[in-house]
């Protein structure tokens, strides 16, 4: 299938010209990707900035397994959400 130019009529049969139609939710689409992607990186950052210590030590825990107490105790010291936030971003 060839590229679709910007000002040819969009495929959908609209008869809008493919630049104001599918091109325009492809865009969007593709913005909201990149969003999601960069959101798991930048929480990562913020959470190894402002608990050094205790990210590597939760990491540790979910890559490694069979946390001693003091693995347990520095993840159950992060708040709650931060907690369900590392648990996503790990997995």
């Amino acid at each position: 299938m060839s590229d679709i130019g910007r000002n040819e009529p969009c495929p959908c049969g609209s008869g809008k010209k493919y630049k104001k139609c599918c091109l325009l939710e492809k865009d969007r689409f593709e913005s909201r990707q990149r969003d999601k992607n960069s959101a798991a990186s930048r929480a990562l950052d913020w959470l190894s900035a402002k608990y050094p210590e205790k990210m590597t030590k939760a990491a540790h825990y979910d890559f490694f397994g069979d946390p001693d107490d003091e693995e347990i105790q520095a993840i159950s010291e992060l708040p709650p959400h931060l907690q369900e936030m590392l648990q996503v971003n790990i997995g």
